[in-house]
């Protein structure tokens, strides 16, 4: 989570830091044999960034592509050291983008390299009418109604977000979102990078005779 990171210095730390835990979590053994074989083969990890569009908008572009080459290497690094005083190989991969769900929803950041699909958004979460966080809820005047499914059980509150700092995703052109994939997956990502790129599927063809040409038939797309 780079754009939590107080400076640059921080998120160097915390590349560190999340290497030292995967490395170490890939040292427990699963309950299949099958996985258990390919991880000991591969010792594969996945170092990855929250907020990435956020970050170049906070901190620009060429700045984040420096940022992540040396986090890349720092990533690396750690990963060999840990894995050699474990007594197991380096691992074949050590970065990427994946989708986030819950993780990005708690400090209020964008998902993966993704854009925000809205500026302002409805968020809803569903809470167990018996959770001690519902008085508080209650108490702070956030709004919530009965679940239709189970109306004594459980309750779904909603609160308003403003999500960014990155414009939404209908305000970036198909070609840029995709630039950013091309420019994650070379700078930073060993593993494949989760991503959806936004693009408006509904064109309007436009038929044109060149009046010095009779002859010559030309189509093109207009918004």
């Amino acid at each position: 989570l780079p754009t939590m990171c107080p400076s640059v210095e921080r998120w160097y730390q915390a590349c560190e830091y999340a290497a030292t835990y995967a490395c170490s979590v890939s040292l427990l053994p699963t309950h299949r044999k099958e996985t258990n074989r390919v991880v000991a083969r591969n010792r594969r990890i996945g170092v990855s960034i929250i907020d990435w569009t956020g970050w170049i908008v906070a901190a620009s572009m060429h700045r984040v592509t420096a940022y992540m080459r040396k986090g890349y290497d720092i990533v690396r690094k750690t990963a060999a050291d840990r894995n050699s005083e474990a007594g197991v190989p380096e691992p074949v991969r050590v970065t990427t983008i994946k989708p986030g769900g819950t993780g990005p929803k708690l400090p209020g950041r964008t998902p993966g390299i993704g854009y925000p699909t809205f500026r302002e958004t409805l968020r809803r979460m569903r809470v167990a009418s018996n959770n001690p966080i519902c008085p508080v809820l209650d108490r702070a005047g956030v709004p919530f109604e009965p679940c239709y499914y189970d109306p004594t059980g459980t309750r779904i509150y909603e609160y308003p977000t403003v999500q960014g700092p990155a414009p939404p995703a209908e305000e970036v052109t198909l070609w840029e979102q995709a630039m950013n994939l091309l420019t994650v997956q070379r700078e930073w990502a060993d593993n494949a990078v989760s991503n959806t790129l936004y693009f408006k599927p509904k064109y309007k063809l436009v038929y044109w005779r060149d009046a010095s040409t009779p002859k010559q038939e030309e189509w093109w797309s207009e918004l």
